[in-house]
């Protein structure tokens, strides 16, 4: 939003003191949590939990749909397809692997500082 007010407002003068001005108020709308916009970002909020996943799955499934020949059958279907089968492999990688592994080493973390703060 910050970025469309700074591309509409840029012929006027001054234009870099309105941009702020403007992103006040959503970032004051934000943190009431108020509004569809709140309602839409806190729904996208578990993407954000899997999205490390994502990054990490998403040229394997792009790999693994290329050789089963689902990426030639247009851009809307290679999209869909893309999106069916990395939405739930991340979630599974996300549950399976990395929520445990970080786990595991913030209490690795948690252990050494104890340690170190109990030699002190």
């Amino acid at each position: 939003l910050f970025a469309v007010a700074a591309l509409v407002l840029r012929p006027f003068p001054r234009s870099d003191f309105v941009a702020p001005r403007l992103f006040a108020p959503l970032v004051a709308l934000l943190a009431a949590r108020v509004g569809w916009l709140s309602w839409v970002l806190a729904f996208l909020s578990p993407l954000g939990a899997i999205s490390y996943s994502v990054y990490l799955n998403h040229w394997v499934v792009l790999k693994a749909l290329g050789l089963l020949g689902l990426l030639e059958h247009g851009t809307l279907t290679a999209l869909a397809a893309l999106w069916a089968v990395l939405l739930p492999w991340s979630c599974l990688t996300y549950w399976a692997i990395e929520r445990p592994l970080n786990r595991l080493i913030r209490r690795q973390a948690d252990a050494c500082t104890e340690d170190a703060l109990a030699k002190h």
